[in-house]
């Protein structure tokens, strides 16, 4: 009962630590369904994908350092860290994935005019007759 209760507080920084990286990939995860266009069957296998990952994660952290005993706690935490950064840097996040998104298209949209404007003259100095 000593080491475990020594434990603990490692484990829970590690839980907290878990949950915000797996919040993290469910930022990532909303960022390639947004990607997407919001396709209903990319948005279900992503989020099947990323809810087994984040479990996984979470397991395997549980049996490595608590030796597999799931408590109470060990849900609370890791659960309320995800929803923590969800709620804090979630946000951020997806302002800042939706100013580069914006920016990126902008770009190709610019890129494209300015094809698209050589193409025309290229056809000009063709057609014309020499």
């Amino acid at each position: 009962m000593l080491y475990e209760t020594l434990n603990q507080p490692t484990i829970i920084l590690f839980l907290l630590l878990i949950g915000f990286s797996c919040g993290f990939l469910f930022d990532l995860k909303s960022y390639i369904v947004f990607l997407c266009r919001e396709n209903k069957i990319v948005k279900i296998i992503f989020d099947f994908i990323f809810s087994v990952l984040s479990f996984s994660i979470f397991y395997l952290t549980i049996l490595k350092l608590d030796y597999g005993e799931l408590r109470l706690f060990h849900f609370l935490l890791f659960f309320g860290s995800i929803l923590l950064q969800r709620l804090t840097l979630g946000k951020l996040i997806a302002k800042i994935f939706n100013w580069c998104y914006t920016k990126f298209i902008n770009l190709t949209k610019k890129i494209q005019t300015i094809g698209w404007k050589k193409c025309k003259k290229e056809k000009q100095n063709l057609s014309k007759p020499q």
